[in-house]
């Protein structure tokens, strides 16, 4: 879960109850607090939040990424 400035991870891959985790990220700040969207060409999620810079979040190295 992304927005109003946190990102949170469940792990629902074992038995509940599940524990929301809430995660540190880096590279991302202004996007976290605006829409997400999944992008299955890449496998990744891509943030916008008007202009023309996307952010694109990389859950393995728990880090953003710009693309203008």
């Amino acid at each position: 879960m992304i927005g109003d400035g946190d990102v949170h991870v469940y792990d629902i891959s074992g038995q509940p109850p599940y524990v929301r985790q809430t995660l540190r990220t880096t590279g991302g700040d202004a996007i976290v607090i605006s829409g997400l969207a999944y992008d299955s060409v890449i496998g990744k999620i891509v943030a916008w939040n008007g202009g023309s810079t996307a952010y694109i979040r990389d859950l393995d190295q728990r880090s953003w990424s710009i693309q203008d």
